[in-house]
């Protein structure tokens, strides 16, 4: 299992929640939707890796897997929705907080931002 799998599954499971709460403002719906634009990124990500896998003859009770940077420089392009996918995330977290308070989402906001940061100083890291 990967890490794109198990974020798309929190975030589907987050639009649940969001849809079970029966909150109907702008930020809900907000979140809604970039959790949901989050899991279609992240299920592109995790078919494109399995396509470019199959494709490089990887067979799970053969060969030792390659690592996911190993994929995402094989299949060219196919780390674009995974990064989509993280930020769309991202954003949600931090859109979230703001449906409990001003205070919560100024904390989850910062956090996200921060968050944001370090992992493009680990991508600029690991691509140069």
């Amino acid at each position: 299992m990967s890490f794109d799998s198990i974020l798309a599954g929190f975030a589907i499971t987050i639009v649940i929640q969001l849809i079970v709460l029966g909150k109907k403002d702008k930020i809900a719906s907000a979140s809604i939707a970039v959790f949901i634009i989050s899991t279609a990124f992240l299920l592109i990500s995790i078919t494109g890796t399995y396509i470019v896998l199959q494709s490089a003859g990887y067979m799970p009770a053969v060969s030792n897997p390659p690592t996911e940077l190993a994929i995402m420089k094989a299949g060219g392009g196919i780390g674009f929705p995974a990064v989509v996918g993280l930020l769309m995330f991202m954003v949600g977290v931090a859109l979230v907080g703001w449906l409990y308070s001003k205070g919560i989402g100024i904390v989850s906001t910062s956090t996200m931002i921060l968050s944001l940061i370090l992992i493009i100083v680990i991508i600029i890291q690991l691509f140069s």
